[in-house]
């Protein structure tokens, strides 16, 4: 099965968040990891995934191991049948990739990438790395239905194929880079492209002194999207302030009743404050399911 990036301190899928809130790696050092059914329905996904390409792009794959491990994957508590369906797009789509080549590309699933070179310890997993002539494809495959995940722009998937150029520099002269995201449930296929020297210019010019910051626990903190996975969303301060301030100018004025362009303009501010309010609802009850007592 898959092995999470739950060892890298500034990992590519955690990109987005400690990119634009590099104190954020600090302020959730000590917080303990948790999980989720869909995190879980996720990795048993992607080890469906990995199993299929592996045997149709690996020679040697038997089909005694094959149906082995595919018998391992289905007595997952986590493995569901329609599994089956979603994944099948995922695979048709990097089957159709490497078929749309005249020649038989390089292919490799679920490869390990390392952008150390730009962000300290940095390393990470992707789902698979494809190269044909001066072209290289990043398709990463996402199971969640709750997060629509955008290829523009990804700093997961931009740096994913930063760890591939360089990996494979030696023996393949890139020029340009292809980002697929395939997430079956919830947005279908999302495609960029960016060229070679531009994405190692935004490692080296974005990245680099970003993933310093955040390395070395400085405490600049800021709240954005970005805090949706991130570990300390209920109790981060700045997350509450932003949270308290967007609704703070509604207070009393004339006229005593609200207009339309007032509530259309509300609703919109309301909405990180909902979402904040069921982060720290959520996290409350967590520590009062371990006994622990939260005042009032």
């Amino acid at each position: 099965m898959p092995t999470p990036e739950v060892h890298a301190k500034l990992s590519a899928s955690s990109a987005h968040r400690w990119l634009n809130c590099p104190g954020s790696v600090r302020l959730t050092a000590d917080l303990p990891d948790k999980t989720s059914e869909y995190a879980e329905a996720g990795r048993v996904a992607h080890a469906l995934a990995e199993l299929r390409l592996s045997k149709y792009f690996t020679p040697g794959v038997g089909q005694k191991a094959f149906e082995q491990r595919l018998q391992e994957i289905r007595s997952n508590p986590h493995y569901a049948p329609e599994m089956e369906h979603f994944v099948g797009e995922y695979v048709e789509y990097v089957q159709e990739l490497a078929l749309s080549f005249p020649s038989p590309p390089y292919v490799s699933v679920e490869r390990r990438v390392d952008f150390s070179a730009f962000v300290p310890e940095g390393f990470g997993t992707t789902d698979c790395v494809m190269i044909h002539g001066k072209e290289l494809y990043i398709t990463d495959f996402k199971y969640g239905q709750g997060v629509e995940v955008e290829a523009q722009d990804n700093p997961q998937l931009m740096l994913y194929a930063v760890g591939a150029l360089l990996a494979c520099s030696l023996n393949y002269d890139i020029a340009r880079v292809h980002m697929t995201i395939v997430q079956p449930r919830a947005g279908g296929i999302k495609e960029a492209e960016i060229d070679a020297a531009a994405l190692l210019d935004w490692a080296e010019h974005t990245v680099r002194p970003k993933a310093k910051l955040a390395f070395d626990g400085t405490d600049e903190l800021h709240s954005g999207d970005w805090y949706r996975f991130c570990k300390a969303k209920a109790t981060c301060r700045i997350r509450m302030q932003e949270a308290v301030s967007a609704v703070e100018d509604f207070g009393r004025r004339a006229p005593d009743l609200l207009s339309d362009a007032e509530l259309g303009q509300l609703l919109h501010r309301l909405e990180p404050l909902v979402r904040y309010a069921e982060a720290v609802r959520t996290y409350a009850q967590d520590k009062l399911m371990t006994g622990a007592a939260i005042p009032g």
